[in-house]
């Protein structure tokens, strides 16, 4: 995890939870990614401990928790291209919104 980001306009009780959260996730006493996780779809996406480094980095869906979508590639800077490129996420792998 890099970072949790919330609004500057949450009560000051929920920014002292979503601290406690991100240091707890930093020092490795929860972990979001574990137990059962369900993709936007419906699908089940877990491990019997929790989802590794490796598939998190590699996701290619969002939580069913999440609203909103991946972009495609036409979708993203120049800069961000080039980040995503590196993590070998190629054009062909991209889906289109047209095709959904």
């Amino acid at each position: 995890m890099i970072d949790v980001i919330y609004s500057s306009k949450l009560p000051s009780g929920t920014r002292q939870l979503i601290n406690l959260l991100r240091k707890s996730i930093q020092i490795g006493d929860f972990n979001p990614f574990s137990g059962t996780i369900y993709s936007q779809d419906g699908l089940v996406h877990n491990n019997p401990d929790a989802i590794t480094p490796k598939e998190i980095v590699t996701m290619d869906w969002l939580c069913d928790n999440i609203i909103g979508s991946i972009p495609t590639m036409d979708e993203i800077s120049d800069e961000a291209k080039s980040i995503v490129e590196l993590q070998g996420v190629s054009k062909a792998k991209q889906t289109t919104k047209e095709s959904l």
